[in-house]
């Protein structure tokens, strides 16, 4: 019992932090949409997009491509002018410790559904 109590926590404790990095997230898409940037996820990849406007107001898009890959002089000369090679590296940080934290709640789900099953047949017997 001592031990679901602990797992119960430990899930709000995580519920937390996602909440708490999702809102980062947020806010650093805002900054880069200020700086005239845009993340776009498509099939579970997220592309990296910038964006100027041209003759009387009409914007123009151009892919920088897959932010997991994203390379290359031109590009990252770019994105350091406009200092967005900041605010891209924290959003690859939160996003690899959001993709921890799923991980570590289907693992505590697995635990329990185990825990479930060895209660009910405890109960049967």
């Amino acid at each position: 019992m001592q031990e679901l109590r602990t797992l119960e926590s430990w899930l709000l404790d995580l519920r937390e932090e996602l909440k708490e990095l999702k809102a980062r997230k947020k806010s650093l898409e805002k900054l880069m949409n200020l700086q005239g940037y845009s993340l776009k996820t498509i099939k579970g990849n997220t592309y990296l997009y910038v964006w100027r406007t041209v003759g009387h107001a009409r914007a123009v898009w151009k892919s920088l491509g897959n932010i997991k890959r994203i390379g290359g002089m031109a590009v990252i000369e770019e994105l350091r002018r406009d200092k967005v090679d900041v605010l891209l590296k924290e959003w690859k940080r939160l996003t690899q410790r959001e993709e921890e934290i799923k991980e570590l709640v289907k693992q505590v789900i697995e635990v329990l559904e185990e825990q479930e099953s060895k209660n009910s047949m405890e109960v049967v017997a």
